[in-house]
């Protein structure tokens, strides 16, 4: 993996933040406007008729998005968005890697940043942070959708006292999530993998009155210790790829 594939699929993964979480269909404003801002990646490298390749790949992933939103319902949504965002970085992938020589970054780009942040001069560093914030998007986003998908499916959601689906229960528990998720992914490549127990048993001290709730239990549960493994594995690919990139 290199440079551009890091970086084109940390811009896309930043632009999907502020619509793969929600459960309701992608308009086709938003459609539009994703789009759109997707391609301004483009602007990053230099001009070469190789980057249409690129346009294509993601105006089609945007409308695989979109499609899947407007015709796939329930928990299978979560999952395809997810599988969808894979194809993707198989596509950017390969597409990076057999023409990685037409995927230059802009070079007027490059001085007008060292310009002022001359610390960007050090090639491997930026290596390092394009992997760190692609471990950090991937857990608060994309990982999200699996966890969804996993529970949703297991039926195991929070219900409230009128005995539907208690939404503000599974909001509040997916920005828990994204918070334990990212501590423990600091603290992994960080080696600091003890401290992760210190998390886990806050967590359960909080919510220890609502443990007698079957199903509530069984949610937070099985919610907790797959989110503290996709994390765990999250955080080691990361480390991996640092060490490789070293």
């Amino acid at each position: 993996m290199n440079f551009s594939f890091f970086l084109v699929l940390n811009f896309l993964m930043i632009i999907r933040l502020f619509s793969a979480n929600t459960i309701k269909s992608q308009s086709l404003k938003n459609f539009m406007i994703q789009t759109i801002l997707s391609l301004l990646v483009v602007f990053l490298f230099q001009p070469h008729w190789m980057l249409l390749a690129l346009v294509v790949l993601l105006v089609f992933f945007q409308l695989l998005t979109f499609v899947i939103d407007g015709f796939v319902k329930g928990s299978n949504r979560f999952l395809m968005r997810f599988i969808s965002l894979l194809c993707f970085a198989l596509g950017l992938w390969l597409l990076t890697t057999v023409y990685n020589v037409f995927f230059q970054i802009n070079e007027g780009l490059i001085k007008s940043l060292v310009s002022c942040w001359p610390i960007l001069q050090a090639k491997e560093l930026i290596y390092h942070g394009l992997v760190v914030l692609w471990g950090a998007l991937f857990l608060v986003n994309e990982i999200n959708q699996i966890i969804v998908y996993t529970i949703s499916a297991l039926k195991i959601l929070p219900r409230s006292e009128a005995n539907q689906t208690d939404f503000m229960a599974i909001r509040r528990g997916w920005i828990i999530g994204v918070l334990e998720r990212l501590l423990i992914f600091i603290l992994v490549i960080n080696l600091q993998i003890g401290a992760i127990g210190f998390i886990l048993a806050a967590k359960g001290i909080i919510r220890f009155k609502k443990m007698d709730d079957k199903d509530f239990a069984e949610y937070v549960l099985i919610g907790t210790l797959l989110s503290t493994l996709l994390a765990m594995l999250v955080a080691f690919a990361v480390l991996l790829l640092m060490n490789r990139l070293s």
